[in-house]
């Protein structure tokens, strides 16, 4: 699982699934949430509802460089940092 961003106390991070569409789990403390990228969903977890819709927020502005670095993580290849939500 690699971790591509952080803030506001929460951690984003892409793990590759062959069986699922492309999803981030959203790491709150101890909580977890996973949430699609394409749909932007929250599919299951237990992150509080304020948390859960700030990273839908972040991945509704990052929606394409997360689809690109799904498609890189199925290719095999290292995905970087994506850009922190700022404030």
């Amino acid at each position: 699982m690699k971790k591509i961003s952080e803030f506001l106390n929460m951690e984003i991070h892409m793990h590759f699934n062959k069986y699922m569409s492309p999803f981030v789990i959203l790491h709150y403390g101890t909580m977890r949430a996973l949430i699609t990228i394409e749909n932007i969903e929250l599919v299951s977890g237990n992150v509080p509802n304020r948390q859960v819709k700030i990273a839908m927020g972040w991945i509704a502005l990052h929606q394409h460089d997360l689809l690109e670095a799904w498609d890189m993580m199925i290719a095999g290849l290292e995905i970087g940092e994506i850009e922190p939500l700022k404030g």
